[in-house]
């Protein structure tokens, strides 16, 4: 199974920091991923066989394979970020809107003057029409 662990999981299974986690990793001792959720957000997790191969690699005193450093993984994440935010203002303002709306919120509506006005496509007031 290709489990996934967190910086603060690793840590906690070396008996180390998370600062000293992330020094593993930037060192290139420890590999690291960055995993994208459906919402387009990034994190940086280390797989279970990435821990393992670090842990009989120290034990028979070879070295690890390098993998990605901390700055990679931080370099990939925010590309990602970008292009995603760029998906996202790619998009017609209705759509944008029909994605963004959540029940309880602002109307379908609102939220489509909003995305206008954040473009400078539209009007600036964002308040419900009166009368």
């Amino acid at each position: 199974m290709n489990y996934l662990l967190t910086i603060d999981e690793v840590a906690d299974h070396l008996r180390l920091t998370s600062a000293a986690a992330w020094d593993l990793i930037d060192s290139g001792a420890l590999a690291a991923r960055e995993v994208w959720s459906p919402s387009g957000a990034t994190t940086i997790k280390v797989r279970r066989e990435d821990l393992e191969e670090f842990l009989a690699a120290r034990a028979e005193g070879r070295p690890r394979k390098r993998g990605r450093t901390k700055e990679e993984c931080i370099a990939a994440a925010g590309r990602a970020l970008v292009d995603a935010i760029e998906r996202l203002e790619s998009r017609d303002p209705h759509e944008a809107a029909i994605a963004a709306y959540q029940p309880g919120g602002p109307s379908v509506a609102e939220i489509e003057a909003r995305i206008r006005r954040d473009r400078g496509d539209g009007p600036t007031d964002t308040s419900p029409p009166t009368g």
